[in-house]
């Protein structure tokens, strides 16, 4: 997955300057070249951090999540409230139905592989959706009195990481949406050339990570595969204990953090990405399904409705760090036995 340099350049720049200092009866002399590899220097200035980025991500692999819903519209002349739904049978009462399909895509860590099952670490909220959507008109306040438009009902869902051959279809077995957590098992023979190894790199003592600390995030923002650097702030947060200052994007939720240690030895695990700051930004917007090319000299003149859409705060992002993490996977490791699956570097 991880493009790595396959051709080797050196550049051998032949210059030495000499030069000499006289005083107390002593010479000096100075030389200056370039002994280097040929290789660009990476953010940590080491080889032992490029090897471990390209070893990270044969194990951080995207992850796509499709969840299909079944529609149920009411008649707009007929009064019904959430605090009706339920008491009938939405098909006898709905005016039409129709099928749509809800898509999202994520970051995943492989934590454990034994040839047969592979297990996947990932953020609750990229692989959890309810079962029942209930669409409310005009402004939803939660109040059994709402009038409701239309209900919509979960009839399947899929998630699936991509492989270099492919892509792996995965069953959730395990979730906890207060920390945002979340595994995932494979639901076919891992075959090898998948490539899916498990996460090598060690689990860091996240209580040794300070204020200002270099962190290192990996995953797929976008569904690009992507390492972003940042610094590391700390939070009295219950389940989000590390925050960075990170511009990570939609995608990179589930991604791994890492902290750089001091003694050049490389990177630790210390994290997942589970959100950034943000809030819902409320619009106005044209009716949908208008097909008009934007002309500013021709005032709009249809129907404008209100909308909301999700804003990012680029640059404060929440992490889960790996003691959660720890405990999480420990809790429910006979869950995962039982699937006959490991719990990988989390003995």
């Amino acid at each position: 997955m991880f493009q790595s340099r396959s051709t080797l350049i050196i550049f051998i720049t032949g210059l030495m300057v000499a030069f000499s200092i006289y005083g107390c009866g002593t010479r000096q002399v100075i030389t200056e070249g370039n002994a280097g590899d040929g290789y660009y220097k990476n953010n940590a200035q080491t080889d032992r951090f490029r090897q471990q980025v390209e070893r990270g991500f044969e194990s951080v692999r995207r992850l796509q999540n499709t969840v299909m819903y079944r529609t149920y519209l009411f008649n707009p002349n007929q009064t019904i409230t959430r605090s009706q739904i339920g008491s009938f049978n939405i098909e006898n009462v709905a005016v039409a139905s129709e099928v749509e399909s809800v898509t999202n895509a994520g970051t995943a860590t492989v934590l454990s592989n034994n040839g047969i099952k592979a297990v996947f670490l990932t953020a609750s909220h990229t692989v959890s959706r309810p079962d029942t959507v209930i669409h409310i008109y005009d402004i939803d306040t939660g109040s059994p009195e709402d009038r409701v438009e239309a209900v919509s009902i979960k009839i399947s869902e899929n998630h699936f990481v991509i492989a270099d051959a492919g892509i792996v279809g995965l069953d959730l077995v395990a979730s906890n949406r207060s920390k945002d957590l979340a595994l995932l098992i494979s639901n076919e023979p891992i075959e090898e050339q998948y490539n899916l190894d498990a996460i090598a790199l060690d689990p860091g003592k996240f209580n040794e990570v300070e204020w200002g600390d270099a962190v290192v995030a990996m995953g797929y923002p976008r569904g690009v595969q992507m390492i972003t650097k940042g610094v590391a702030s700390l939070s009295n947060h219950p389940h989000r204990s590390l925050v960075m200052d990170l511009n990570i994007n939609r995608g990179f939720s589930g991604g791994i953090v890492f902290a750089l240690r001091s003694d050049g030895s490389g990177m630790e695990w210390v994290g997942m990405i589970t959100s950034a700051m943000g809030e819902r930004e409320l619009y106005l917007a044209p009716e949908d399904g208008i097909q008009t090319d934007y002309n500013p000299e021709i005032p709009y003149r249809g129907e404008s409705y209100v909308k909301s859409r999700p804003v990012i705060y680029y640059g404060i992002s929440y992490a889960v760090d790996i003691n959660e993490i720890s405990r999480f996977i420990q809790e429910n490791r006979n869950l995962l036995r039982s699937r006959g699956a490991s719990t990988g570097v989390f003995r």
